[in-house]
């Protein structure tokens, strides 16, 4: 346990959360995806976490 009194993981899991709460925001990761191109799926991830990515350092 960390000094708080939260254990080390909660906290990671935490951050984790609002980082997957932040990449569906972008809404590509909410819609069903009806393009068929192979890894689309990947693509619009990497894209969507980047775009976060950057929300976060320039906010």
């Amino acid at each position: 346990m960390s000094s708080e009194g939260f254990p080390q993981n909660a906290i990671y899991t935490d951050l984790f959360t609002l980082s997957i709460a932040g990449i569906k925001r972008l809404g590509c990761m909410t819609q069903i995806l009806r393009n068929r191109r192979p890894f689309i799926d990947d693509t619009f991830l990497l894209l969507s976490a980047g775009l976060w990515n950057f929300h976060l350092r320039t906010a």
